[in-house]
């Protein structure tokens, strides 16, 4: 709960901002069930707050998450985790939370939208610390899902084709 003293809303949204996190703040101390805890934590983890915060916030929904057994909620936990890591330019964090939220991606491989999507992080951290001919390789697999969906996606196949991944 200390992150979130860290609040730093808009402009004119302040007020509105503060009071949703004190009504969050109350309700978590209601709370005991992790699950529930984390499921008021996760929206707030996802707001305009400052990143050191919302960072604080992914962590903690993960832990609780990780708690309550809950495999998918670990995976876009980590998954939001490691955007914040990587907004940070913390990329080798960032590739270590994106490669373990694949790991459970892959668990589920009849969700192949979400392999993809996690492939493509996967790429986007590796491309940041360097490892362009890895990055490709995964950004390739997920490309050919799209392709094989008959739906190829524009994003994908963008980034593919983009210079920066030679």
């Amino acid at each position: 709960l200390d992150a979130l003293h860290g609040l730093d809303p808009h402009e004119g949204e302040r007020e509105a901002a503060v009071a949703s996190v004190e009504r969050s703040v109350a309700l978590l101390r209601e709370l005991s069930d992790p699950w529930e805890r984390s499921e008021v934590l996760l929206p707030l983890s996802a707001t305009e707050l400052e990143l050191s915060t919302r960072s604080a916030l992914g962590e903690e929904v993960l832990r609780l998450k990780r708690e309550t057994g809950d495999i998918i909620s670990v995976s876009d936990s980590l998954n939001n985790l490691g955007w914040d890591q990587y907004e940070a330019g913390e990329h080798e964090a960032a590739l270590a939370s994106f490669e373990q939220a694949l790991e459970h991606r892959l668990g589920d491989p009849e969700n192949r939208e979400a392999i993809a999507f996690g492939r493509y992080a996967v790429a986007k951290a590796q491309q940041a610390l360097g490892h362009h001919a890895e990055a490709a390789e995964q950004l390739e697999l997920a490309v050919a899902w799209t392709e094989e969906e008959g739906a190829p996606d524009g994003w994908y196949h963008d980034e593919a084709e983009a210079d920066f991944w030679q």
